[in-house]
């Protein structure tokens, strides 16, 4: 079955292919889609002298359109058009058993294309704050998503991202709200009783290094629970006010860093889960039709740099988790 999804009017989708994307964003069909995403059988004839072997698989490129094919295993997926009206082919057995290749594929055809539009994605949680925004990037399993949900009220504080932000050059942030993993860990919202969660048994493991360590091994038993955002406490847009770095430390409290400094720590621990050159599909289509990947994180910087301009930057120098949201308000409070 087609879905249609429209990100804020800045890339829109059409996949038969179920999709990574929050269905915050499902729409009407879309007569023009910026990526569509086909699942279908395809054979291309093409002369075995004509493909470059590669490992277990066959690449080669045909107009402009990058072709990959796992010969003996009927994975095949093909890309064309990265900069215009995208379109990716995958067939059946490349769905079924190498999703996860392109889950990562899509995300980052994604962000190119926010690019393009002047936004990028940003790997952090994101929440309103008055008529600005709060931003807490950091790297994965350090508080993010606790953070981000102990600080929504409800009223003045609203959800816009746990995962993902989009910022725009003029300092605009973009909701993403994706499904919450909260992880085996103890989370008490009493302003918002339904963001909280108590997996009392899990959380007793997860402080137990070895266990924790297995956990981590299998990702379907490290979370407790996945949270669909109910949508009165999603805000959709904003303007990015401060930005948190959760970097951990003995001092409790968040010191002022530059805007410089944190937009090279965002950028750092967003690339270290959203890498732009980490999937081999898209790295092989760059080299077939020279198309600037290196150039595309230049850019990136450059939205940040405008993006973050009027916002005030911090870094929480703290290894006590329940300590974050108390910290993120006490400075905002005192600046």
């Amino acid at each position: 079955m087609e879905k249609y999804y429209s990100i804020h009017n800045l890339v829109t989708i059409k996949s038969n292919v179920g999709l990574p994307i929050p269905n915050y964003f499902s729409c009407p069909s879309i007569a023009d889609p910026d990526l569509t995403v086909t699942q279908c059988n395809f054979a291309q004839n093409i002369p075995r002298s004509s493909k470059k072997k590669r490992k277990d698989y066959a690449v080669w490129s045909e107009g402009d359109t990058l072709f990959i094919d796992y010969e003996s295993l009927d994975l095949k997926i093909s890309l064309s058009d990265i900069d215009g009206k995208t379109k990716i082919q995958v067939s059946d057995g490349f769905v079924t058993r190498s999703k996860k290749h392109l889950n990562t594929l899509v995300g980052l055809i994604i962000q190119l294309k926010l690019i393009n539009q002047n936004c990028t994605f940003l790997h952090s949680g994101c929440l309103t704050y008055g008529n600005g925004a709060i931003l807490l990037p950091a790297m994965g399993s350090t508080g993010k998503t606790f953070t981000t949900l102990s600080l929504v009220d409800g009223q003045e504080r609203l959800f816009m991202s746990d995962d993902l932000s989009i910022i725009h050059t003029d300092g605009t942030v973009y909701s993403y709200p994706g499904k919450i993993g909260t992880g085996p860990y103890v989370l008490e919202n009493v302003s918002v009783p339904e963001l909280s969660v108590k997996p009392v048994f899990s959380s007793k493991l997860a402080r137990i290094p070895l266990v924790s360590l297995i956990f981590g091994k299998f990702p379907w038993l490290y979370k407790s629970k996945n949270l669909e955002m109910p949508s009165h406490l999603i805000q959709d847009q904003s303007k990015c006010s401060y930005l948190f770095l959760i970097v951990g430390g003995s001092e409790n409290k968040a010191l002022s860093v530059s805007t410089r400094h944190a937009i090279t720590q965002a950028m750092n621990q967003h690339l270290d889960t959203h890498n732009l050159f980490g999937s081999f599909i898209l790295n092989y289509y760059a080299y077939f039709f020279g198309y600037d990947l290196t150039e595309k994180l230049e850019c990136m910087r450059e939205i940040l740099i405008s993006g973050f301009s009027s916002t005030k930057c911090f870094e929480i120098k703290s290894n006590d988790l329940p300590s974050y949201p108390d910290i993120v308000l006490q400075t905002i409070d005192e600046d």
